[in-house]
């Protein structure tokens, strides 16, 4: 009686794993002797398993970590509202309520009507310009540097 490719294959690859195998290891060994696939694939195999555990075993051990002494950041000191940041923080409120105003529809004489509707696309740009500069600008002020305040 002969044994499928499948299933040799399934015994074999639980004996390279050291597991308990489906089949009696005779007939596996029968079909070995017999099927030249089943053995050429099987020594591809017991070479990759081989080269697996030896690339295990040669890892280097890493210790465990420990405290890694992180520190906390010291407290940065703020420099006081000098007139710079100010002026700043005013433009920033300028340009917030310019793009309320925007916003809500509310003429403020920055466009004019054009037959292709384009003064719309640019209000529509300038508020949202207007907004994002007053945001920008009026965080100048604040506590923490501009790069950690992105403008969106």
């Amino acid at each position: 009686m002969t044994m499928f490719c499948e299933v040799a294959r399934e015994a074999l690859s639980a004996r390279l794993d050291g597991e308990r195998a489906p089949v009696p290891s005779a007939r596996v060994d029968e079909h070995l002797g017999e099927c030249s696939a089943c053995r050429a694939w099987f020594t591809q195999v017991a070479s990759q398993a081989g080269d697996l555990r030896r690339l295990a075993e040669s890892r280097p051990v890493v210790p465990p970590v420990g405290r890694l002494g992180i520190r906390r950041a010291p407290r940065r000191q703020h420099s006081p509202m000098t007139w710079r940041r100010w002026a700043l923080l005013c433009v920033g409120i300028a340009q917030i309520a310019l793009g309320t105003v925007q916003g809500f529809g509310l003429d403020v004489g920055l466009t004019h009507q054009h037959p292709t509707g384009a003064g719309t696309h640019l209000l529509n740009e300038s508020t949202s310009w207007s907004i994002a500069l007053g945001v920008h600008g009026g965080r100048g002020h604040g506590r923490a540097p501009p790069p950690a305040w992105p403008v969106f």
